[in-house]
């Protein structure tokens, strides 16, 4: 799989608006969120490649979803994922088509409780958000790439290492 992975110390400013965006797409998400404190965030370039195996995955979600519901279409979902990765090879790895960010976000509730929250993003060139489902094909009826919000779990040392070692961006909030 190709997929570049450009986050890196360098970079912090150049996608401070894919930072802004995700900020604001919390605000306006979480129910009573007074602010978001941090976000760690590791950017990915996606090419029409990467975008094949994204499609692959989504195709064999379904087919687990549909396993589990006990749908006969499971083993024709999943034998359509295969058949898009044996294609792999004659996908390009160079062309630019979009961001994929998963960050982490850490936030304040208005009871001043600590919260956490993740979800997949996905931003153009000029760093807008698009939806997921403009450039794959949805086939499972549940999507995994929704809002996960979590309990606050106090970040350790290693993570802060391991965030570093990936290059993974470190972006603050005025609270």
């Amino acid at each position: 799989m190709t997929v570049l992975s450009i986050s890196c110390k360098s970079q912090k400013d150049t996608f401070q608006p894919i930072a802004n965006n995700i900020k604001k797409y919390f605000l306006e998400n979480i129910p009573d969120i007074k602010n978001v404190d941090a976000l760690y965030i590791l950017v990915d370039t996606v090419t029409p490649r990467s975008k094949c195996i994204h499609q692959s995955a989504e195709y064999k979600w379904a087919s687990t979803e549909a396993k589990r519901l006990g749908n006969a279409d499971s083993t024709i979902l999943e034998n359509k994922s295969d058949s898009i990765i044996d294609l792999i090879d004659n996908f390009d790895s160079t062309t630019f088509l979009y961001y994929r960010a998963r960050p982490l976000v850490i936030y304040t509730k208005n009871n001043m409780e600590k919260g956490m929250a993740e979800q997949w993003f996905f931003f153009d060139k000029e760093f807008k958000l698009i939806p997921k489902y403009s450039f794959i094909e949805k086939i499972a009826k549940v999507d995994a790439t929704g809002l996960h919000i979590e309990d606050y779990v106090p970040l350790t040392p290693e993570d802060y290492k391991c965030f570093a070692k990936i290059g993974m961006l470190e972006y603050r909030f005025n609270q």
